[in-house]
């Protein structure tokens, strides 16, 4: 017996295309964010119901949000989503992947191994 499965296409660093079967929660599950922020980001494209997603919608995913940890990103901090790269990250904020690395050592073991919820420091403020 196979189950298929869909989960969202990323399309960028911050953006995810609805794919047939979605939801907000497994769109959630799949970035590392609650569903209820991915909402809160789109309502003006979803609608007044959460359950307004269709496939082909582009969703924008919030890069800051309080997590239920109680940490703050700032604008000097980013979070990790699924498909994200230290050299995607550093990219994305005009830097190279051994200094954003080197500012977080104390939340990265391995440069190769990052993981969604993860809340990293930039080198500066955006």
């Amino acid at each position: 017996m196979f189950i298929e499965l869909a989960f969202a296409a990323v399309i960028s660093q911050s953006t995810v295309e609805v794919q047939s079967g979605d939801t907000l929660s497994s769109i959630g599950a799949e970035t590392g964010y609650a569903w209820w922020d991915i909402y809160e980001a789109n309502r003006s494209t979803i609608g007044d119901s959460p359950h307004n997603i269709r496939p082909g919608m582009i969703l924008e995913i919030p890069r800051h949000y309080e997590t239920s940890l109680g940490v703050s990103p700032s604008l000097d901090t980013i979070a990790v989503t699924r498909g994200d790269t230290l050299a995607s990250l550093a990219a994305w904020a005009g830097t190279d992947w051994r200094t954003l690395y080197d500012l977080n050592r104390g939340i990265i073991d391995d440069p190769d191994v990052i993981h969604p919820g993860m809340i990293l420091r930039l080198p500066y403020s955006m």
